[in-house]
């Protein structure tokens, strides 16, 4: 079990407590530790397990948003971003990064 697994059984168990404050605390530096490894799936999922624990929590849940995005930008291949300009043109930075991270790659023949 690797540190950010133990970190995510310790917030659960803050959670099962009822300590939400160490919960949203732990919570945050995980979703920081995830998007810094491009992880967004685990790093999404965590800011909805804060807005399950404490929906009133804006400072964490409007950073981890900030940090997501920020992170996701980073992670954007501008190769791939000039191909698609066309698709992309007009969009806010949260929505080409929403599409962009949903697009898969695939090969296809000819014809």
């Amino acid at each position: 079990m690797d540190n950010l697994e133990k970190k995510e059984r310790l917030a659960d168990q803050y959670i099962q407590n009822n300590q939400r404050d160490g919960a949203i605390d732990l919570l945050f530096e995980l979703i920081k530790d995830y998007a810094r490894k491009k992880n967004f799936v685990k790093a999404e999922a965590l800011r909805d397990k804060i807005m399950e624990v404490d929906e009133l929590a804006l400072t964490e849940l409007v950073k981890s948003d900030e940090i997501i995005e920020a992170e996701k930008s980073e992670a954007v291949n501008p190769d791939r971003m000039k191909l698609w300009e066309k698709v992309f043109e007009g969009l806010s930075n949260s929505e080409r990064n929403a599409i962009y991270f949903a697009m898969q790659d695939m090969k296809l023949e000819s014809g």
